[in-house]
C-alpha cells in the first residue's frame, strides 16, 4: 500500500518524504519472480556474505539509478570494510572530522551514500593522526547502518 492510500484511507500523513529506488538487474536481465533470478539477502546470508557487505555493495550505488547487480560486489565491499576496519584498529587514525561532515552532507544532499562511500574509502588511504576512531564508528553505524567491529 502506497502512503497516498493510508492518507485517503485514514486521513493521516503516512511521511513527509517518500524514496522511490530504482530497479537492480542481475547478469544483464531485469530481476524478476517470474524469471526466477531474484537474488534475496537470505540467500546470501546463507552463502557466508556478511550482511554489512550487502549493505555496503547497495549503498555504493545511488539508490535513483537503475544497474545491474554483479555478484562480485560483495566481495569487494567486503575488501573495502576489511580495510576501515583495519584502519579503525591501527594507531594512527587520520583526522575524521572533514569525512563525518562530508559523510553528512552526502547523506543530506538526496541520500547520496554512494557520495559517503567514496569519501570513506578515500580517507582509509589517508595517513597521519589525531582521528576519532570512536566517533567515525559510531557515524558509520548510526547513518549507514554498517556496523564495524569496536
Amino acid at each position: 500500500m502506497s502512503a497516498s492510500q493510508v492518507k485517503i484511507m485514514t486521513g493521516i500523513e503516512f511521511a513527509r518524504a517518500y524514496v522511490h529506488a530504482a530497479l537492480i538487474g542481475l547478469d544483464g536481465e531485469k530481476m524478476s519472480k517470474s524469471r526466477g533470478n531474484l537474488v534475496f539477502v537470505s540467500k546470501l546470508i546463507q552463502e557466508s556474505i556478511s550482511p554489512m557487505a550487502i549493505r555496503w555493495a547497495l549503498l555504493k550505488r545511488p539508490y535513483r539509478s537503475e544497474y545491474m547487480w554483479m555478484r562480485t560486489e560483495t566481495d569487494q565491499a567486503q575488501i573495502e570494510i576489511d580495510r576501515l576496519t583495519s584502519k579503525l584498529h591501527s594507531k594512527e587514525i587520520p583526522p575524521t572530522t572533514e569525512l563525518i561532515s562530508t559523510i553528512y552532507d552526502s547523506l543530506a544532499n538526496d541520500l547520496n551514500s554512494a557520495a559517503a562511500i567514496q569519501a570513506i574509502n578515500s580517507w582509509v588511504e589517508q595517513i597521519g593522526t589525531g582521528g576519532d576512531a570512536e566517533s567515525l564508528r559510531n557515524v558509520i553505524d548510526g547513518l549507514l547502518g554498517i556496523a564495524l567491529s569496536a
